[in-house]
């Protein structure tokens, strides 16, 4: 005959054996909760680690008589040979409440976060002191001219790296794509040291900061970007657009706030499409709305009356160059019908003292052009470059569309005028040093002192 006892909590007769009563469900035995041993239910400390269970009741047996507390160990004791009831009903589930390993749970959580963060420090750190150490070992010259860097060179053993100025707010993209565009952005007259460029965007890394930027809200920068004076060098500007990708049309344009000269401000809008008369920055962009407007009701009459799919229309009034006290400013349009036969429209090319407001013209710098023409026919041709259908018959003239830097001097062609439409504008770079016996001498003092 099986051994029996009662029941702790409800005094009826049970196995001796049992974990758990029958009869009123409750258990007689538990965990530890500091070695995770078994114990009785009742027990108020462990007869394996010794630790009390309770505290207070801790304080009633050190109050009790040495018999009685060795009565009660006696009991866990007692308890000691006790099988596990395989019983899925008579199981009793674990709760390990260890204390250790709640401490190092936290502590590798801490752990964790210190790392990282002592990670993100010295990798922020790294990129600073890199940044810095590619700024501070440029050194550009005052010479280096506007062709030589709007083509690839070496700075700091990467190659196609131009320093740039940021012209107005310039937003940051993920890719050369302008459907990644990011919320971080640039601000007028940050500088950037573009490391490549593609799809009409450069990629940069500004201080911690890597991504892309749209080329056209820069210009070069072709003195050292270190000088103190350099910002004040620049000519203060807002960019001003209107585009209606649903219309084919894209105008931006420039505002100068600060030049007062209304003669000099007619001559750098006249060249552009827009016909405004009011060169704050609200009447050019209502002129740019007006544009939009016209654009809209002429390709509603060419779709109508031709057939065609759309008419396209692109402008862009920038800022290709400053040089000392010169300003290049650069028109860019392009327009065409359905995108047949390529882009209609060209380059055109002004520069101006923002000093005294003096547009320069092509009798400014050369003496007599039109004579010599032969020779002049014969230099052009000279130089030439990267075009394949260059007429040969007839003379290449002194083109009145230029630009200019301190070493060379670039005459702009339109499209057809001295080569077929595949070349479209022709730009031609012909150093001062080869033309000097052409030069005024007002000119080359002014602006060219080194010859």
């Amino acid at each position: 005959m099986e051994e029996v006892k009662r029941c702790p909590y409800c005094d009826e007769e049970i196995l001796a054996i049992a974990k758990k009563c029958n009869h009123c469900g409750e258990w007689l035995v538990k965990n530890c909760p500091y070695c995770d041993e078994e114990i009785l239910s009742i027990a108020v400390k462990c007869k394996h680690c010794g630790e009390w269970l309770n505290n207070n009741e801790r304080n009633e047996m050190l109050t009790q008589q040495p018999s009685q507390i060795d009565e009660e160990e006696d009991m866990d004791i007692a308890t000691e040979d006790l099988t596990t009831d395989t019983s899925p009903l008579l199981q009793q589930p674990s709760h390990p409440h260890k204390k250790w390993v709640l401490f190092a749970g936290i502590s590798i959580v801490i752990i964790i976060i210190l790392n990282v963060v002592i990670t993100f420090f010295v990798k922020t750190t790294k990129e600073q002191e890199k940044n810095d150490t590619i700024v501070s070992s440029v050194n550009s010259s005052e010479n280096e001219t506007f062709t030589d860097l709007v083509k690839a060179h070496s700075l700091n053993n990467i190659s196609n790296d131009i320093y740039y100025s940021v012209i107005s707010k310039t937003f940051f993209y993920d890719s050369p794509d302008e459907s990644t565009k990011r919320s971080g952005y640039l601000v007028q007259d940050d500088i950037v040291f573009i490391e490549k460029i593609e799809n009409g965007f450069g990629y940069t890394v500004f201080k911690t900061t890597k991504g892309w930027l749209k080329m056209s809200t820069l210009i070069a920068v072709s003195e050292n970007p270190l000088k103190p004076d350099l910002y004040k060098r620049f000519i203060e500007h807002n960019i001003i657009e209107v585009v209606d990708t649903a219309l084919c049309f894209e105008y931006k344009i420039l505002e100068f706030p600060s030049i007062r000269d209304k003669k000099l401000l007619n001559e750098i809008y006249s060249k552009s499409p827009i016909g405004a008369t009011d060169y704050s920055k609200k009447g050019l962009l209502q002129a740019l709305n007006e544009a939009k407007q016209n654009h809209e009701e002429q390709s509603n009459e060419e779709i109508e009356e031709r057939g065609i799919s759309y008419l396209s229309d692109y402008f862009s009034l920038n800022i290709v160059l400053i040089n000392g006290n010169l300003v290049t400013i650069q028109y860019d349009r392009c327009w065409n019908v359905s995108g047949v036969g390529g882009c209609n429209g060209g380059k055109k090319y002004i520069t101006f003292d923002k000093n005294s407001g003096q547009i320069i013209i092509i009798s400014d710098i050369l003496k007599n052009k039109d004579n010599n023409k032969a020779e002049w026919n014969k230099t052009l041709r000279k130089y030439v470059e990267d075009y394949d259908c260059v007429w040969e018959e007839g003379l290449i003239p002194v083109s009145d569309v230029f630009y200019f830097d301190k070493q060379t001097i670039t005459f702009v062609y339109e499209k057809y005028e001295i080569a077929c439409g595949d070349d479209g504008c022709v730009h031609i770079t012909v150093p001062f040093s080869v033309i000097k016996n052409y030069l005024k001498t007002d000119f080359i003092a002014k602006y060219l002192n080194e010859l």
